[in-house]
């Protein structure tokens, strides 16, 4: 089980729950994104973090091709918004090796 958590102290969060109910699992401290390098996310929103232009925090951001690589993988994405920019980020491993589900929870949009 793979966990990618961008916010520092979120990430502890997941590490610490891990521990205390004994599962296995690596947590990524990063965004997906669809390119690698960094990207800006609010950190004072708990479970409503999300992509920002301006202020929030920097952080470094992969993408699923780079974070899943050749392993087999169902994939829950939840990015409050992000989920178009997360899916563009697995272009290859789409074509090359598909998911073996995938299920995406995307938050309304203001109409």
């Amino acid at each position: 089980m793979i966990a990618v958590e961008p916010v520092p102290h979120d990430a502890e969060r997941v590490r610490e729950n891990l521990r205390l109910n004994g599962y296995a699992g690596e947590v990524v401290q990063k965004a997906v994104a669809d390119r690698p390098g960094c990207v800006r996310i609010t950190a004072d929103e708990d479970s409503y973090n999300h992509l920002v232009a301006e202020g929030g925090i920097e952080v470094a951001a992969t993408t699923l091709d780079e974070l899943l690589r050749n392993r087999c993988a169902g994939a829950k994405i939840d990015v409050e918004g992000a989920e178009e920019l997360v899916l563009a980020g697995a272009g290859r491993r789409s074509a090359s090796r598909p998911f073996t589900s995938v299920n995406v929870f995307a938050m309304p949009t203001a109409s």
